[in-house]
């Protein structure tokens, strides 16, 4: 099928007929898992990973979303790369594996913080300081210094919880006037006033100043800026009736007796800005690790994230 063409001094051989795509092999059995992969941002997710999660305590359903849901940085699947391992679980009809029940892992525990380990988190869970949607999040983006993620070394605690799809509120009417501004001040607008809030306005500034600063045409902050005034001027939102929602007397800050919830309320109306009483609300903790949001519930539930 091929010709002679003379080119100067030397000669060359052309195909006389077309060349043809060529032929795929059919695929075999599946190699072996690939030693190099691992989900995107997760060196420690590894084929090696998957095989020991499937094995220790995931059931057959969790195994196949795993494999169909983990992808590595350069979108290859889990369930491609390692097929040998999850094989069994993404063919049209998987035959479930014994898997043994899941429990939570004794040695595990938060990068950093030996005290938070499963048995903490369970704690936080079992006594109402976790609402579901903590719990969810906690679950989902604590790791050991391992890479380990809290739902899958604490199964038994948070399963509940990583499968928990809270219901979204319904969205607000409320929008904020681009056009408002103070009378008389063009530059103090609803941009402005969220600025002020989040960089030195205490609670009680913020609610001051949306109940009374007011534009040329007599339109209030607390009605033009509702977005940013919401959390200051709407009344408190009404309370479970199984969660009585009152500062505990007792609870101060580790090693710091003076400061207690009377401290953290005098505070956030003399001294913090928004940002400032949120971020303390949800990281101060006393010594038995019980955050200032729930111990200074009624003080720090417009702050709560």
């Amino acid at each position: 099928p091929f010709a002679l063409v003379a080119t100067g001094p030397f000669v060359r051989t052309t195909e006389l007929f077309p060349t043809l795509p060529p032929t795929v092999a059919p695929t075999g059995e599946c190699d072996n898992d690939d030693v190099a992969w691992h989900a995107e941002n997760r060196p420690g997710k590894t084929c090696a990973w998957l095989a020991a999660r499937i094995a220790a305590s995931w059931p057959p359903t969790e195994a196949r979303d795993k494999c169909l849901s983990l992808t590595s940085g350069a979108g290859i699947v889990a369930s491609d790369a390692c097929c040998e391992t999850c094989g069994p679980f993404v063919t049209a009809s998987p035959t479930p594996v014994p898997t043994t029940e899941c429990v939570d892992d004794a040695v595990w525990h938060l990068d950093g913080t030996p005290r938070k380990d499963c048995a903490y988190a369970a704690n936080k869970i079992a006594t109402l300081q976790w609402t579901p949607v903590e719990a969810r999040d906690r679950c989902t983006s604590w790791e050991s210094s391992t890479n380990v993620v809290a739902e899958d070394a604490c199964c038994k605690t948070c399963r509940p919880f990583v499968t928990f799809a809270p219901t979204s509120p319904p969205p607000s009417e409320c929008a904020e006037d681009v056009a408002w501004f103070v009378q008389n001040r063009p530059g103090k607008t609803c941009a402005w006033i969220a600025n002020k809030i989040a960089t030195s306005w205490s609670a009680t500034e913020a609610k001051d100043k949306c109940e009374s600063l007011a534009s040329g045409d007599s339109v209030l902050a607390k009605d033009a800026c509702c977005e940013t005034c919401n959390p200051f001027v709407a009344p408190s939102p009404t309370l479970a009736p199984t969660l009585d929602c009152t500062d505990d007397s007792l609870w101060h800050v580790h090693n710091r007796p003076g400061k207690s919830c009377s401290w953290v309320a005098s505070k956030i109306a003399t001294t913090w800005s928004a940002a400032e009483a949120t971020s303390k609300c949800n990281g101060l903790e006393s010594g038995s690790g019980v955050v200032a949001k729930d111990a200074c519930c009624e003080t720090c539930s417009p702050f709560v994230v």
